[in-house]
């Protein structure tokens, strides 16, 4: 039987699993930036798995992801420190094998509010804490209108804030292209 948990963490992979030859292949001329925002129930501990950290055990006896081993629901070794989740076997981790993946733990913002919305919407602006808020710039639109010849392109339902501002940025939505396998 799979629980709750599982079933949100697959869910969170499969985008990944289904059209990771789409999203993330690019032309063999110059460089890309792939940003995935996770939103909603996925769980950062079990994304990436701090597995140097015995609070982490302590404090998920139950829900903790094994640290890595011969189990095939054991964390995937990134490092000394970290292990991703096993769901991930198959789409993110051969790219974190080949380096062309990189994880950056702890990445934030210095928002307390503890509301998860205006942490989120924070993210997205790209603005520190003391600037007027302006809703309508997001930092990934703003980084677009500065580097020559670059182009923006979103995978959502409508364009998030992280892209709205000035630069014209393309957007796809995945649930509209892609027809799910998962059956729930």
């Amino acid at each position: 039987m799979i629980n709750r948990r599982q079933s949100l963490i697959t869910l969170g992979s499969v985008p990944f699993a289904m059209c990771s030859s789409r999203l993330l292949a690019a032309p063999s001329a110059g460089s890309k930036l792939l940003v995935v925002f996770l939103r909603g129930g996925y769980d950062a501990a079990s994304l990436l798995v701090p597995i140097s950290s015995s609070f982490y055990y302590e404090a998920r006896p139950n829900i903790a992801i094994t640290k890595p081993g011969a189990d095939a629901q054991s964390a995937l070794l990134l490092n000394n420190d970290w292990g991703l989740h096993p769901a991930l076997r198959e789409s993110l981790y051969p790219y974190y094998q080949r380096k062309e993946l990189a994880f950056i733990p702890f990445a934030g913002t210095d928002n307390i509010s503890r509301s998860h919305f205006e942490t989120q919407d924070h993210i997205e602006m790209g603005q520190s804490e003391s600037a007027r808020k302006n809703h309508q710039s997001g930092f990934l639109n703003r980084l677009a209108s500065v580097l020559d010849g670059a182009s923006a392109m979103s995978f959502t339902e409508q364009l998030p804030l992280i892209f709205q501002g000035t630069e014209k940025v393309a957007n796809a939505s995945l649930s509209s292209t892609v027809k799910s396998s998962v059956n729930i």
